[in-house]
């Protein structure tokens, strides 16, 4: 008969033993009554093999559920929370948890997810087992998928930081994510549902618009007010007896944010991948975000040229249904170097617009600029030491609060922002002497002639 030697320490109590003596009340009351400070015993080793393996039964972090693998925990946190630091995972766990030998207390303990933590769950026969955990978090975003540099007229060659036109958006290729997409996919079990999953925000789109269906969205597109366009999005969790389209129970209206990371710069008409969506129609789609100034009215996408508008909730108009968590709060940091750095984007931002001293309340005045003079203002920027550079138009929405009007903007740290139309980086491609703006009066992207005179904010990494 094999035989396992257990020894018991008060002062210096072994995972084996402590497991062991814990859950065997004849061993436990003989070590007690022994009267020295440790006592050692034999017994059975096929009665050890009868303690129950030690488990890992739940791992969330700010309410989200952690994927629980054979050895590792995936966390996704995206559009959720901005910083991987300071987090306090919430778990349930058998026996003690451990990171870097220290015990880890459920909603208590916090880590820095900048990096996988592994985590440590105690085993009774001393082997301990290891989950490594990996955290994804911020405000996802794509590359606007414009390809091609361009001067006041035409494209042109891409000079990055030199050049009469430096930095263009077209200079920093699949910044900060390349595009990609999965789809359209046919669910497993209800094989006539359609789906199609951004990999880069984690969103999960119906591939079609409302009204078409099938692998190449064929039928009539149905035009929706914004009162309908809602419930055909919350109808879509009763399909299927209850199970959900695509077995899915959470479809929903897209907000502006989410239903603007499908738009393509890149002059393609309509400006969303057609092999991810199908059949597209080149039309306003309504989104769930009411417009600041009057809530009657709604933010929508305009397909044909990328842009948005403020709809009344009245009109009819296409709807794609989204499931997924969506909207983002940025979490803001203000460096007190004239800059403000963005956790969820990764982004330094410039405080205050051209023109302004960068000081706390960004006195000054602003000074208004063509678009070649904003590309060679940003690429010049000398601030806190970083490389600076204008936004692309997609970089520039991250920043735009569509909750407040005049301006559209957290003015805590971005005091006397202008309310007017900002540059952004990216060329309107159907027309190359144009190029993409925001309007932060109210949040509106949109584009205007090379040669106007707008609002210049600068911005450094990810």
């Amino acid at each position: 008969m094999r035989f396992w030697t257990i020894r018991y320490t008060r002062s210096a109590r072994q995972p084996l033993a402590w497991a062991f003596v814990k859950r065997s009340p004849v061993i436990l009351s003989l070590c007690l009554a022994a009267v020295s400070s440790s006592c050692q015993l034999q017994v059975p080793g096929d009665l050890l093999d009868k303690v129950p393996a030690p488990q890992l039964s739940s791992f969330s972090i700010s309410g989200v559920a952690g994927v629980i693998g054979t050895n590792t925990i995936q966390v996704d946190l995206r559009w959720v929370a901005g910083s991987k630091t300071n987090l306090k995972p919430v778990f349930s766990a058998s026996t003690e948890l451990r990171v870097n030998g220290v015990k880890q207390i459920s909603g208590v303990t916090a880590q820095n997810f900048t990096q996988n933590v592994v985590y440590t769950l105690a085993n009774y026969d001393g082997e301990d087992k290891e989950y490594t955990v990996s955290v994804q978090a911020g405000y996802p975003f794509a590359d606007t998928g414009q390809t091609l540099c361009y001067d006041t007229s035409a494209a042109t060659a891409c000079t990055g930081s030199g050049g009469s036109y430096p930095n263009q958006d077209a200079d920093f290729a699949d910044i900060p994510a390349a595009r990609s997409f999965t789809g359209p996919t046919a669910h497993a079990v209800y094989t006539s549902d359609y789906t199609t999953t951004d990999n880069v925000t984690g969103l999960v789109w119906k591939t079609c618009s409302e009204g078409l269906s099938g692998s190449s969205c064929t039928g009539t597109v149905s035009n929706l007010n914004f009162t309908a366009a809602t419930t055909a999005c919350s109808a879509l969790n009763s399909a299927n007896g209850g199970k959900g389209y695509a077995g899915y129970t959470a479809w929903r209206l897209p907000n502006v944010q989410e239903l603007s990371t499908l738009s393509l710069f890149d002059g393609t008409s309509p400006a969303v991948s057609s092999l991810y969506f199908p059949n597209t129609a080149t039309a306003d789609y309504f989104t769930s975000t009411a417009y600041a100034p009057d809530t009657s009215q709604y933010w929508s996408v305009y397909t044909g040229t990328a842009t948005s508008g403020y709809i009344p909730n009245s009109t009819a108009m296409p709807v794609r249904c989204v499931v997924g968590r969506g909207t983002f709060t940025p979490v803001f940091s203000d460096l007190g170097d004239g800059t403000v750095h963005d956790t969820g984007t990764r982004l330094y931002w410039q405080k205050c617009s051209r023109g302004q001293n960068n000081d706390a309340t960004c006195s000054g005045s602003i000074t208004q600029a063509t678009w070649t003079q904003a590309l060679t203002y940003c690429a010049g920027l000398s601030l806190a030491g970083k490389t600076w550079r204008l936004p692309n138009v997609r970089e520039l929405q991250t920043i735009v609060d569509y909750t407040a009007s005049g301006p559209s903007i957290n003015a805590t740290y971005f005091p006397a922002t202008g309310s007017g139309v900002y540059w952004s980086s990216s060329t309107y491609s159907s027309s190359p002497a144009s190029a993409r703006d925001i309007e932060f009066s109210n949040g509106r992207p949109y584009y205007q002639n090379k040669t106007a005179a707008s609002y210049v904010r600068c911005v450094s990494g990810p």
